[in-house]
């Protein structure tokens, strides 16, 4: 057990911080709010906590930081909201709608034709 966990106390800080960030979301989902905000405070407080623990050594975050990841992330956010801002995402939200229900409609009516329909 001990190597699984070698630091009791950033564990138990670690399982606070999820705590606090698992009612964040709740009570940001309550009160409509952005969740992205709670998930970047809760970013926050897990590595204040970790500092706190005196747990984080600079060398071992450089050497497992990958900038070509970050770049990554930044370009997809930003392509998603360009896509989000044009209104692509509602046309085709849309656009699957109504090919899901057109689908989805039978081609002959489910009732009888009543008298005036016969004709």
């Amino acid at each position: 057990m001990a190597d699984a966990m070698p630091d009791p106390r950033l564990f138990m800080l670690t399982c606070a911080g999820l705590a606090a960030v698992a009612a964040g979301y709740l009570a940001a989902t309550a009160v409509q709010l952005p969740v992205g905000v709670v998930a970047a405070a809760g970013a926050a407080l897990l590595g204040l906590l970790a500092l706190a623990a005196r747990n984080v050594q600079a060398a071992r975050v450089r050497s497992h930081f990958s900038f070509s990841l970050l770049v990554y992330v930044v370009g997809l956010l930003v392509m998603v909201r360009g896509v989000e801002a044009i209104g692509l995402t509602t046309v085709a939200v849309g656009c699957w709608l109504y090919w899901r229900t057109a689908r989805s409609l039978p081609s002959q009516p489910a009732w009888p034709a009543g008298p005036s329909e016969r004709t």
